[in-house]
């Protein structure tokens, strides 16, 4: 019995491969065949790794596929799907599109169009998906066949070119066919998923929400499963064994926050004069970084690659819980220091004119997930530098700032994401023998 498990994108593969030093995989290949569908670039990262950590490595197959391309006809439904979803997620990025000329005049509205008419007609997604799903990759479909894969199991749902295409190769084929997706906000920033899994595993209860909401998958078919990198045991215990105050900025970068580079001169220039013994860390965001050298005194840079993650996640975890403040605009670094107990504060502030559509401000107004994070969490926002410079005031004299438990959003740390897994993948192993 084979079960295939789609890793296709890299934060995914260390949350389902790196983060746990291949103890999940690992498990699973003891009581079945595992075969592996990732990137062509990430075949040789999951393979040497599989190689040199899983003593069941024999029993493990990495399968990189081909690039899959839409015909015109699946464009057309990609096209409707990816601007139909009723978040305003979706409005943000097509106004944002115009403003930058990456669109023309006809092409906005066309966009605009679909979108204010299909809120109103959500359930013409139903057929929109069953279309999509009409003709499946025959590459896919003999990819499957040829591994006698009985049970697909994919990580990143989200995913349109790999994720999305092989599960609906197995849907063609009767295979069962389990999903998530890769994070906790892709149910409200991707358009409407192109397939839904027979099963859907939900990270949290904002999670199950936005499926239900947002995506329209039947509430008998989600299992609240946790995720790995939210687990119990990475939480570290937070020791105050840093003479010196230490405050961090958590960037969404350039793309998201087009002034945060310029906010973050400004605040530099200002905190690191007026907070001399503090110590204040530049956390890039891992894809979108500033190509800015911020050079100030008590100030250093800091990023996390995800393909560089074994054995690290711990690490990352004890690092962001070292901090007494996390200042952030929207990265979702935001939610990992919650989860470790370390305050975190957003700031919209726009030191230039960006227009609308471009201001920080968006991710408090029109990004579902981090709007609901500040409001269901009570957040602190900060408008100003003065406002986060009194922030800081008040930690320089000892007030530690509260830090909000943040499960609705993480899932609850002491489910056992693992044992979940496992004990599903057993049964619908089980059934597809009878």
């Amino acid at each position: 019995m084979t079960v295939g498990i789609t890793l296709t994108d890299e934060s995914v593969i260390r949350s389902w491969l790196l983060s746990d030093d291949g103890d999940l995989i690992s498990e699973v290949s003891k009581f079945c065949e595992v075969v592996i569908f990732c990137k062509q670039s990430h075949k040789d990262l999951i393979a040497n790794f599989i190689e040199n950590n899983l003593e069941t490595s024999n029993r493990v197959t990495v399968k990189p596929l081909e690039e899959f391309k839409e015909n015109t006809f699946q464009k057309i439904l990609g096209f409707v799907m990816r601007y139909s979803e009723k978040s305003d997620g979706n409005l943000v990025l097509i106004r944002r599109m115009k403003d930058k000329n990456q669109i023309s005049g006809f092409d906005y509205l066309l966009r605009i169009s679909v979108h204010n008419i299909m809120v109103n007609f959500p359930k013409l997604i139903i057929l929109f998906r069953a279309l999509y799903q009409f003709l499946p990759n025959k590459k896919y479909k003999k990819i499957l066949e040829l591994f006698e894969v009985k049970l697909l199991l994919c990580a990143s749902i989200s995913n349109f070119i790999y994720d999305s295409e092989i599960m609906r190769a197995a849907k063609k084929l009767s295979i069962k066919t389990l999903g998530t997706p890769r994070g906790w906000d892709n149910l409200v920033s991707h358009g409407y998923l192109r397939v839904i899994p027979d099963v859907f595993f939900s990270h949290s209860h904002f999670m199950t929400n936005c499926a239900i909401q947002n995506q329209l998958i039947e509430k008998k078919t989600i299992i609240p499963m946790g995720t790995s990198t939210y687990q119990e045991y990475l939480i570290p215990n937070r020791q105050d064994l840093f003479v010196k105050k230490r405050i961090a900025i958590g960037c969404v970068g350039p793309r998201s926050n087009p002034t945060e580079s310029i906010f973050i001169d400004e605040f530099l220039t200002i905190a690191t004069e007026a907070f001399p013994y503090f110590e204040f860390v530049i956390i890039q965001h891992p894809k979108f970084p500033h190509l800015v050298n911020f050079d100030y005194k008590n100030t250093s840079q800091a990023t996390f690659e995800y393909s560089k993650a074994n054995g690290s996640l711990k690490k990352y975890y004890n690092y962001l819980s070292s901090f007494d403040l996390l200042l952030t605009s929207g990265s979702s670094i935001g939610l990992d220091a919650l989860f470790v107990g370390t305050p975190v504060h957003c700031f919209f502030i726009d030191l230039i004119d960006t227009g609308y559509w471009e201001s920080s401000a968006r991710y408090l107004s029109h990004r579902p997930h981090y709007r609901e994070l500040i409001q269901k969490l009570e957040i602190p926002v900060h408008d100003s530098i003065n406002s986060i410079i009194k922030i800081l005031h008040q930690i320089e004299k000892g007030e530690k700032p509260p830090a909000p438990t943040p499960t609705f959003f993480t899932g609850f740390p002491d489910f056992d994401f693992k044992d979940i897994l496992l004990s599903c993948l057993k049964k619908y192993l089980i059934h597809s023998k009878l």
